[in-house]
């Protein structure tokens, strides 16, 4: 039974919800976080089964970290959730918001995995799961940096997967559309019946759906059923115009 979760972006939205969820599950929650452990809820710190501090940005940290986390605790199943989302204009950017960005979100859960996966390989069993987004389906004006720095994980996961075949370990991503979180409901209150919108429930079910089943290398949306027809047109025309312009 897997049920020991090493959890990247713990102590808030998405993250923290999924701790309370696996908590009340039965599951222990290794976190790591970029806050420190004074400025994080004592109640929802003693949920944790360990707790790593750390800044993703700074990716040379990476390595030191998960090797000093197996040196104390067996991780069964790896989850990369944390993210930075940034939406406005290309040229709006600075150097380093770019770098920002895609150190957390595709440098950093790539580094972790790195590092993680001969553990994995060695004991012939582990669940590596991503969270990506379905910002990563499809480009749009302001998503060029999230959204490219999205993608890339659909691609590592389904390469990664071919080389996972029959090792006893497992890749996949999800792509949930826009979160209602406690965090996103502050900010957007007038936004809480839209209708484009997901419950985290809806991604901690579809993540425990993983944990249990053998699935391996695979993109999961996790989307309105209307938004999953407009991206299928959008998959179909988009490879007509790669073949009619071979």
């Amino acid at each position: 039974m897997y049920k020991n979760i090493l959890l990247t972006g713990c102590t808030q939205g998405l993250g923290k919800f999924l701790c309370e969820e696996f908590y009340n599950s039965g599951y222990k929650i290794i976190g790591i976080d970029i806050k420190s452990e004074k400025d994080i809820d004592n109640d929802f710190f003693n949920m944790l089964e360990g707790y790593f501090q750390i800044d993703l940005r700074e990716i040379y940290k990476i390595n030191e970290t998960i090797n000093n986390i197996l040196k104390v605790y067996h991780i069964d199943i790896l989850i990369n959730n944390a993210g930075i989302k940034s939406f406005k204009i290309f040229s709006e950017f600075s150097n380093k918001e770019i770098d920002d960005i895609f150190f957390v979100n595709t440098i950093a859960p790539i580094k972790i995995i790195h590092a993680i996966l001969p553990y994995f390989i060695k004991n012939k069993h582990g669940k590596i799961i991503n969270i990506s987004s379905n910002a990563a389906f499809q480009g749009y004006k302001t998503g060029s940096i999230y959204g490219s720095s999205k993608l890339a994980l659909l691609n590592f996961t389904e390469s990664i997967g071919k080389e996972l075949y029959g090792s006893g370990v497992t890749i996949n991503t999800i792509c949930p559309s826009t979160i209602i979180t406690k965090e996103f409901l502050i900010k957007y209150p007038n936004e809480r019946t839209n209708r484009n919108l997901i419950l985290p429930k809806s991604v901690f079910k579809k993540i425990v759906k993983i944990i249990s089943s053998n699935q391996n290398g695979k993109i999961i949306p996790i989307i309105p059923f209307k938004t999953k027809i407009k991206y299928l047109f959008v998959n179909v025309f988009k490879n007509l115009k790669y073949i009619i312009n071979e």
